[in-house]
């Protein structure tokens, strides 16, 4: 299904069911990574393990557990981003398409310091609102570029 807001000026703005499910996955992995990070044991156990490894393992905390809890939730996410993003992108994503969507990731990332999930979020929407006006703007400048040319082929002595 696909969803249609109008604004003042009558101009249309569609999002789709995919759009939404990527909305509402990205709110919910936040809010989880948040509450993981902040209120249990293990969150608190691999930010400490990122601090100080060894200082970890003299208060008696096993930084490998924690290490390996890490990898086994980035492994989990990065799973679910491809399967949540494979409809956006049409069913294959190519070299091209897949470094620009890890660039803007790691912007993103850099944006909140490595440091802040939301910040981190606000960097990427900041950045996809970025590219779309710049995109936008692109096409405009092509598209007046190429009606200017055939202007000047209808009209020779212009």
């Amino acid at each position: 299904g696909v969803i249609r807001l109008l604004d003042h000026m009558h101009r249309s703005l569609s999002i789709d069911s995919d759009q939404i499910v990527v909305m509402l996955s990205t709110v919910l992995v936040v809010v989880a990574l948040g509450a993981l990070f902040r209120v249990t044991a293990l969150g608190l156990q691999m930010r400490a393990v990122v601090e100080s490894h060894r200082l970890v393992e003299l208060a008696g905390v096993d930084a490998n557990r924690a290490n390996t809890a890490a990898w086994v939730l980035s492994s989990t996410l990065a799973a679910l981003a491809g399967v949540v993003l494979a409809p956006l992108s049409a069913g294959s994503l190519s070299a091209g398409r897949f470094t620009i969507l890890v660039v803007g990731a790691i912007a993103a990332a850099l944006f909140a310091r490595l440091t802040s999930l939301p910040l981190a979020v606000a960097g990427g929407l900041l950045l996809g609102i970025a590219q779309a006006l710049l995109l936008a703007a692109m096409v405009g400048v092509v598209l007046l570029t190429a009606v200017g040319r055939s202007d000047r082929r209808a009209c020779p002595g212009r």
